[in-house]
């Protein structure tokens, strides 16, 4: 819940860290479960719109579940896994 606050807000975790209670941050984690904010929320709010429309010009039936993206999980890395790409990131491979 820090990182999506500090990338929100342009703010270091460790600064949050620092200003925000345990009370304050229980009461965002709640507040995120109420109304979640992001990239999954905002893909669906661009698929509700995309369907809509398509849906407007469309002479069949469209599946919403076809407008949504379907990301999928990340793989886990080891650390030599992660030392890698972290080294071909910086030097280019």
């Amino acid at each position: 819940m820090l990182f999506r606050l500090s990338l929100a807000w342009g703010v270091p975790v460790s600064t949050l860290q620092e200003q925000l209670s345990a009370r304050e941050l229980t009461d965002y984690q709640a507040y995120y479960s109420i109304e979640p904010w992001g990239c999954l929320p905002a893909d669906i709010r661009t698929a509700i719109v995309a369907h809509t429309t398509a849906s407007c010009f469309s002479k069949n039936t469209l599946n919403f579940a076809d407008f949504v993206p379907k990301w999928e999980p990340e793989k886990p890395m080891d650390y030599a896994e992660g030392s890698r790409a972290f080294s071909d990131l910086f030097h280019g491979k």
